[in-house]
């Protein structure tokens, strides 16, 4: 899996276009961080939370898993 579960019920409850528009963005928020810490997709990308609705800025939320916390 690719998104936590939180991360996965905000992009169901996101409404038509804005469901497509929230993945990508989730996606490239997600690949952002793995890229900036230098860790590639050895991080894996359900292991930490990231922004998702369209109005928020792009941020780093929380670690799920405590081996890949930054």
């Amino acid at each position: 899996m690719h998104f936590t579960a939180r991360e996965a019920d905000s992009i169901t409850r996101l409404a038509g276009t804005q469901k497509l528009k929230g993945f990508f963005d989730f996606w490239t928020r997600k690949e952002a961080y793995v890229k900036a810490v230098g860790d590639s997709l050895q991080i894996p990308l359900d292991s930490f939370e990231v922004s998702l609705l369209p109005h928020e800025p792009a941020r780093f939320i929380a670690s799920v898993d405590l081996r890949y916390g930054r």
